[in-house]
């Protein structure tokens, strides 16, 4: 290098050097403040300073869980918990969906793209557009044996192992119950072989190990379960036709801001 002492075996090393004496840091983290002049450099810094946390501490007894899902049921029903919207990056925790997407970006900033229809945020102009295509309808990915056609395809790939395949390659280590994905054979082991409950009545001590079977429970009291819950605010419903009717003042406040 002419500009200082930096020596080096190949051009390309020299060329990423260069930069240090041209573009001073503009390769900025987008859950610190650190910035650097190399991409490499700051991918090597989010692999080393942001790691997804590898258990998940309960804030109140300090019980630690490898998935988030078990750290949910475990506060709903141990500790009664409203707050069981965890973080994966930190230990906050929120009552609802809107106050995790709001929280999460005091990890990676502002999200920049915003849908129109809906209100669904991201960060990522690809995911922005792939998000835009389910609401134009654009099926790219056909199935070969069947009619069905798809946004995303992951979800042709999902469809020809429920629709086309007899192969159950997920087995449950405590049965002989054997499944195609992976959520059903979590929700089968939560459902069979434990003994936790984590869905409680309000009204009376009754406990469940489903939200279905709470649902049912909940018609003894005259009420219905709002289980279906808007992302970007608190209204619940139990239906998902008023849900979607509902997402239109979301719409309108974005089409009118």
């Amino acid at each position: 290098c002419l500009l200082c002492n930096f020596a080096c075996k190949t051009g390309m090393s020299l060329k990423r050097h260069m930069q240090i004496h041209q573009t001073p840091n503009k390769y900025v983290c987008s859950v610190c403040e650190f910035t650097t002049h190399d991409k490499m450099i700051l991918r090597q810094h989010k692999s080393r300073e942001h790691v997804l946390k590898a258990t998940h501490k309960c804030p109140v007894c300090d019980m630690e869980f490898e998935r988030v899902v078990e750290l949910k049921k475990h506060a709903l029903a141990v500790h009664k918990s409203d707050k069981i919207n965890f973080c994966s990056y930190c230990d906050f925790s929120g009552e609802t969906v809107t106050d995790l997407r709001v929280h999460m970006q005091s990890h990676f900033g502002k999200f920049p793209y915003t849908c129109s229809q809906c209100g669904y945020m991201c960060r990522l102009k690809a995911s922005y557009r792939r998000h835009m295509e389910r609401h134009n309808k654009v099926k790219k990915f056909a199935c070969t044996l069947c009619s069905y056609s798809c946004v995303e395809k992951y979800d042709l790939q999902k469809h020809y192992t429920h629709r086309h395949s007899d192969e159950k390659p997920l087995a449950c280590p405590y049965c002989n119950y054997r499944c195609k994905f992976k959520p059903r054979l979590n929700n089968h082991i939560s459902y069979v072989h434990s003994d936790i409950k984590p869905f409680f009545c309000k009204q009376c001590p009754y406990t469940g190990k489903s939200a279905e079977n709470l649902k049912k429970h909940m018609v003894n009291h005259g009420v219905v379960v709002k289980s279906i819950q808007c992302v970007l605010c608190d209204y619940a419903t139990a239906e998902r036709t008023k849900l979607k009717r509902h997402m239109q003042v979301h719409v309108k406040k974005a089409i009118y801001q």
